[in-house]
């Protein structure tokens, strides 16, 4: 752990702490609890989205709506339902469809998970493996040939979906999408399946600030919950992501936590394994959640599902 993160710019620590203990000792202290801390002592939330069988709307509990998205730990709301903000000032106001609706930094682009889950058709629960190997032979039996894989070549395959899921996640702090206010410190957000589509369009933007010299969460994203059916016409909710404003112009406190923990997971001796760890974490409440009930309309032609046109 570097002397920037144990005296982080206007953080607690250099604002206190150095009175008591050099940033040596410091990082000495920080250094040794975290040696002796597990994924499974911690937990984690990852975002998850309101389904019809979710317990929350099957059992009509006020307050929940289909299409919210919600920590899957605390199960707090993170959206609002509003008018499309980045259609705002582009189209004629009373077209303008509502959403439920968050603002997003990315902090980090956590590692890709490959997660080959159970048959829940059998009453089986969790994952059957789960890895961050995409050249494992399993993994590759059980993607798409577009991820590396293999799927779909075997007559047996044909119009199957591949059993191994691909999950792109990222570390983020979730703002309100009116206010801008800060919800959610740090939750992980995974796009897979039906999603999956969004995650890819969200690294998109993503690169593409690189070329801006603009760091990853130097800008916001708006993440919204729709509906769309799938190919047996059965409508559910799924996840958008939308360019939004400059961090700079909606929330300036939070940039030196955001900065600080980016630099925490980057650490060149400690970083990858300090990803895995909030990954490992986040999966120990994964098994028993509900947030991947998409999975059941996964498409069958190695494609994904596509927002809404605006």
């Amino acid at each position: 752990m570097s002397d920037e993160l144990t005296k982080p710019e206007g953080g607690e620590i250099s604002a206190g702490f150095e009175a008591f203990a050099s940033a040596e000792e410091l990082q000495q202290a920080l250094s040794a609890f975290e040696d002796n801390v597990n994924s499974s002592e911690i937990l984690y939330s990852r975002m998850g989205i309101m389904q019809d069988k979710t317990p929350e709307i099957e059992n009509q509990i006020q307050g929940y709506r289909q299409g919210q998205l919600f920590d899957n730990q605390t199960r707090e709301i993170l959206t609002r339902k509003i008018p499309a903000p980045w259609l705002v000032g582009k189209v004629d106001p009373d077209s303008i469809p509502k959403y439920e609706t968050c603002l997003i930094v990315p902090v980090f682009k956590l590692p890709t998970e490959f997660v080959k889950w159970k048959d829940r058709s059998k009453g089986e629960k969790g994952w059957e493996f789960k890895t961050l190997d995409r050249s494992d032979p399993r993994v590759r039996a059980g993607l798409w040939p577009k991820s590396g894989g293999t799927w779909g070549n075997k007559p047996e395959e044909k119009g199957k979906k591949p059993p191994v899921t691909e999950n792109i996640n990222y570390l983020c702090v979730v703002l309100d999408a009116i206010d801008h206010s800060v919800i959610k410190n740090f939750i992980i957000i995974t796009f897979a399946v039906t999603s999956f589509k969004a995650g890819q369009k969200l690294t998109k933007f993503i690169m593409e600030l690189k070329s801006k010299n603009i760091p990853p969460f130097g800008k916001t994203f708006y993440l919204y919950g729709y509906q769309t059916p799938n190919a047996a016409g059965i409508k559910y909710y799924t996840i958008g992501v939308q360019e939004g404003p400059i961090i700079t112009a909606v929330n300036q406190e939070i940039i030196p936590d955001v900065i600080n923990m980016s630099k925490f997971l980057a650490d060149k001796e400690h970083g990858r394994e300090r990803q895995e760890t909030l990954l490992n974490a986040a999966d120990v409440i994964n098994e028993e959640d509900d947030t991947d009930i998409a999975n059941d309309n996964t498409p069958t032609d190695g494609g994904s599902v596509g927002e809404p046109a605006f």
